[in-house]
């Protein structure tokens, strides 16, 4: 996403253009990185980077029918690839519960998720009380964490969990839009639609909208390296709007001490106080000046000779 984002900063006004933002962008940049996720087998995570890179071509001006085409041929290979593979395949109809009876009983998971949001109502049945969490939700603590915050905490803390999502997506696009640096703007939207798409997959899957498809929730499921991965997201995006308000205190200081210029050495006593004026005398005369001690002048020694010590002794 970073990667996407300087690449699109240098290209200036020329992404306008469809062999300036397709390329290395699209091809062979984020080509080959979901060819390698596919290969993996996961498709959860093929829709977030195509979902990222979407907004970072959206917030440089890419032209509509773009999205049009890519769009259209993005939905035609994700059919393709859920065609192909049996376990996605079988998903899909788990979703639409064609195949509920199967003896697997694919649609245990979903239903049991179900099960224990309706069973936390509005206010839950208490933090820790949990039912449905000893084994009878499938991998409650990666994929369908929020099935237990909707047991324990009922509709009232999924709410509020939503509402901390969205005041994360406000905050992020507050930094994008105040921000002057078209690197800092593109990064800030890639990591929301990155966070955004994932919570909204995640929360789709949970409560039956999307099939099954193992995408986690942000900051919430289990798991070392995508905890990782948002909190650092999350520090770039501090990191732009510590940036930000630095330079807004260098054009407008509030400290006056900050504008003086650098050439001008203050002390802790402060700076030298000003020369007072001297004194003025009686009216007509000049100001009585006092100079220093080294510069006073001593009255001159008379020294007598001998013919003076004669003279003196024949005085009466």
């Amino acid at each position: 996403m970073l990667w996407g984002a300087a690449v699109l900063t240098r290209k200036g006004r020329l992404v306008r253009r469809f062999v300036h933002w397709a390329m290395p962008l699209v091809l062979p940049g984020t080509l080959s990185i979901l060819l390698l996720v596919l290969l993996g087998g996961d498709l959860g995570t093929s829709l977030i980077i195509l979902l990222m890179v979407g907004t970072l071509l959206f917030t440089v001006g890419v032209s509509w029918r773009y999205f049009v085409v890519t769009a259209a041929s993005a939905v035609i290979a994700v059919l393709l690839l859920a065609w192909t593979s049996a376990n996605r395949l079988f998903r899909i109809q788990a979703w639409l519960g064609m195949n509920c009876d199967h003896a697997s009983d694919p649609c245990h998971q979903s239903q049991q998720g179900i099960y224990a949001l309706a069973t936390g109502g509005f206010w839950g049945v208490g933090l820790g009380q949990s039912r449905q969490k000893w084994h009878y939700i499938p991998e409650v603590e990666n994929d369908f964490i929020l099935t237990v915050l909707g047991e324990e905490l009922g509709l009232l803390g999924t709410l509020v969990v939503l509402l901390l999502f969205g005041a994360l997506i406000v905050g992020i696009f507050r930094i994008a839009a105040n921000s002057d640096d078209r690197f800092a703007r593109l990064a800030c939207m890639g990591i929301a639609a990155w966070l955004v798409g994932q919570a909204f997959i995640n929360i789709g899957m949970v409560t039956g909208l999307l099939p099954v498809i193992g995408v986690p929730l942000p900051f919430i499921s289990y798991g070392g390296s995508a905890l990782t991965c948002a909190l650092l997201a999350v520090g770039v995006v501090l990191n732009f709007a510590h940036r930000r308000r630095r330079q807004e205190r260098a054009q407008n200081p509030a400290d006056p001490r900050e504008a003086a210029p650098a050439d001008v050495a203050t002390s802790e006593e402060g700076p030298d106080p000003a020369p007072s004026a001297p004194a003025r005398g009686p009216r007509g005369a000049p100001p009585s000046v006092s100079l220093p001690t080294a510069h006073r002048r001593r009255p001159a020694r008379i020294r007598l000779g001998a013919g003076d010590d004669r003279k003196k002794a024949d005085t009466p």
